[in-house]
């Protein structure tokens, strides 16, 4: 949608308001609720007055840049935080400088212009490097399906009778899990151009082809397919943003109007005043994690890969959750009892990698690699919780060792400059339990200089 003035000799201009975007009772169609995989739990998404009433409201407390809402996951214990950052004041909020200037009275908010059941954001972004970035992270990973991000449309210089500046809706949207972006699946409608991550309002080549587009308008309202794009996350993520601006500028292509130069002329480095441009957030469903993963990290004392009677369970040890591109996810450390648990996983093939303690090596893990790592496959989570992810590690190979000795001077100090000579050919006995209650009876004799050692 947009309401547009132009900018004439340094003062703006109010116009006449254009309104391309505003939906019709016919046309607002919100994304369905989707069916989730299995392994998960689906949590509509919806905003405003409608369903669950998620808000997003245009007061103070949201009108600083940082400003963010925390909306609780159905029952699952999980939050999805929405926030935003603003670095130059373009979000159309209470703090807008631009809104009194240019007569703006349509704001970010949900029952907002686009009313319910849309998140509306409104912009007054003057060019594209003036990013509003909007961000929907998740306290644990999840799957984001039908995310969508409609209105997206734009217009061109000089439509009849106006002094309009141009504006296009330009989005870069990203998947991110942990500190890595990861792949995602976007649908874009006719009217969207996409560009690897990038999303520009393009109908009939969008406002950067020449007259007489320039002259033209592609507006679209939230329930247009043809402005619409669908991001559905095919792994899990932590985090969903994208950044909002005006477009790219298109003032060489106006430059060629056979009409003239537009009128009030080109702002510097802009491809026009914008008041305002805005796009909808509809509703979406976020699948929820419900799989289990763990077991017990213990001594292995003997190296079987089996927890026999006496060999001990380890408490504190550090157990991470690692994702396919060797991110830490989640970390957790063993209980007393030598047990870890991760929750609320999405199936995914998911790695448990284990820190030995000081005088263990690695051992025994469920993939048979003895390298302190296990690799859960997602096939494994999809048909139900896994609780035999243990690993053995195994105690360092100890030594005992010392000298026998004449200790003339008795002071318990091998003293060779003073005399004193280690004996010779003493059998030596070493008796007891190792970790696992197994008996140890070993023997020894000294060598010609008193020393011996148990291994």
């Amino acid at each position: 949608m947009a309401r547009r003035i132009g900018a004439l000799g340094g003062a703006f201009l109010l116009a006449v308001a254009v309104l391309t975007g505003i939906p019709l009772a016919t046309d607002a169609q919100p994304a369905l609720a989707q069916t989730c995989v299995p392994g998960t739990t689906a949590v509509p998404i919806t905003w405003g007055s409608s369903g669950t009433g998620f808000v997003w409201q245009n007061n103070a407390a949201n009108s600083v840049s940082g400003a963010s809402n925390t909306y609780a996951l159905g029952g699952t214990g999980q939050n999805m935080t929405v926030s935003y950052v603003d670095l130059d004041a373009r979000n159309a909020d209470t703090n807008a400088p631009l809104d009194g200037p240019l007569g703006n009275t349509f704001k970010t908010q949900t029952d907002g212009i686009y009313g319910a059941p849309y998140l509306t954001l409104v912009n007054t972004s003057l060019t594209s490097a003036e990013v509003v970035a909007w961000s929907f992270t998740f306290d644990k990973p999840v799957l984001v399906e039908n995310f969508q991000i409609s209105d997206i449309d734009w217009h061109g210089f000089r439509r009849a009778q106006q002094p309009a500046p141009s504006f296009e809706d330009e989005l870069t949207v990203l998947a991110i899990r942990g500190p890595n972006t990861v792949n995602y699946t976007a649908t874009p409608g006719t009217d969207v151009l996409q560009t690897g991550n990038v999303f520009l309002a393009n109908r009939n080549g969008g406002y950067d082809s020449p007259y007489p587009n320039s002259n033209t308008t592609g507006g679209r309202n939230p329930g247009d397919p043809e402005g619409r794009i669908t991001i559905n996350s095919n792994q899990p993520v932590t985090e969903i943003t994208f950044d909002y601006s005006n477009g790219p500028n298109d003032a060489i292509q106006d430059a060629l109007d056979p009409n003239g130069q537009p009128n009030p002329p080109i702002p510097p480095n802009s491809p026009g005043v914008s008041d305002s441009h805005a796009i909808a957030i509809n509703n979406f469903t976020v699948c929820v994690g419900n799989r289990t993963l763990g077991d017990t990290v213990w001594a292995d004392v003997d190296n079987d890969g089996i927890i026999d009677t006496n060999e001990p369970l380890l408490a504190g040890v550090p157990v991470e959750l690692v994702d396919t591109n060797g991110a830490v996810i989640e970390t957790t450390t063993t209980d007393a009892s030598g047990n870890y648990t991760f929750t609320q996983l999405i199936p995914f093939d998911w790695t448990v990698r284990v820190t030995p303690p000081a005088g263990y090596s690695a051992g025994f893990d469920r993939d048979g690699g003895a390298d302190g790592t296990a690799t859960v496959p997602e096939a494994d989570l999809t048909a139900g919780n896994v609780a035999d992810a243990d690993f053995g590690l195994v105690p360092d190979p100890g030594t005992v060792s010392g000298r026998v000795f004449e200790d003339y001077n008795n002071n318990g100090t091998f003293d060779s400059g003073q005399g004193e000579i280690g004996i010779a050919g003493v059998s030596l006995s070493l008796i007891g339990t190792d970790l696992g209650g197994s008996p140890i009876n070993l023997t020894t004799t000294t060598a010609a200089d008193g020393q011996y050692t148990f291994t």
